[in-house]
């Protein structure tokens, strides 16, 4: 990585996409030049020492209550249900190559220290979405006693 002189390097999937937290002043300040993880990356602290950022997940998916089964969206981002309460259990990693020595989708291993930005940058993670809102800890879709709400921050921008 270093020797294509990369400011960072990130390893999402297909179905993540990485979510930047703007305050309402910070959203009426940008602007389409520069898009906004370039913008937000340009302002990380202590740069020369971090090995990567670490992103935390929020699943996203059908409301399995409300929404019939054979519902379909054209779009991942267009499931906008997602638990009441995050535990953020899964992380992703955007890597600073000229620390990151020894790196995994999830971990580094080697090189520099890992600093968390849990409230201003996350992960929309839309795994089996179809299926419904994705929970961690069960490793199936959320049922009636996990409560979710609807979140459309990111389909709304687009």
């Amino acid at each position: 990585m270093k020797r294509l002189d990369l400011d960072w390097v990130v390893t999402t999937d297909v179905d993540e996409y990485i979510y930047v937290n703007l305050t309402q002043k910070e959203q009426s300040n940008q602007t389409k030049a520069v898009p906004v993880l370039q913008k937000f990356l340009a302002t990380v602290d202590d740069y020369e020492n971090i090995g990567a950022l670490q992103m935390s997940s929020i699943f996203f998916g059908r409301n399995i209550l409300v929404e019939p089964e054979n519902t379909t969206y054209p779009l991942l981002i267009d499931f906008v249900w997602r638990k009441k309460k995050n535990y953020l259990t899964r992380q992703k990693l955007i890597y600073n190559p000229r620390n990151a020595k020894s790196v995994g989708v999830h971990f580094l291993w080697n090189g520099g220290y890992i600093k968390k930005a849990t409230s201003e940058l996350y992960m929309h993670h839309y795994k089996n979405s179809h299926s419904g809102v994705f929970d961690p800890k069960t490793l199936k879709p959320c049922t009636s006693e996990i409560p979710i709400l609807k979140d459309s921050n990111l389909v709304d921008k687009y």
